[in-house]
């Protein structure tokens, strides 16, 4: 175990964990850019023109989603 320590082999390790780390927040900003990406778009198209057809699947589920919130009835109000 003394060897591990003083050697190169824990700052391999080490700095393996460093990049394996850094890569996984990688991929979790490159997929929150992307939904960023297809919120903006939805909204442009929102502002442009309502009747416009959204493109990718991840903007037809944010139409699905904002669609629900606007029809969505509130459960406290008196029927």
């Amino acid at each position: 175990m003394e060897s591990f320590v003083q050697g190169w082999s824990l700052t391999i390790v080490l700095c393996s964990f460093i990049v394996l780390v850094f890569l996984a927040g990688w991929l979790h900003v490159h997929r929150e850019l992307a939904w960023v990406r297809a919120l903006t778009d939805h909204l442009g198209l929102e502002l442009v023109d309502s009747t416009a057809k959204p493109g990718t699947l991840e903007q037809q589920q944010i139409r699905d989603e904002a669609h629900a919130i606007l029809t969505a009835t509130d459960p406290t109000s008196p029927k």
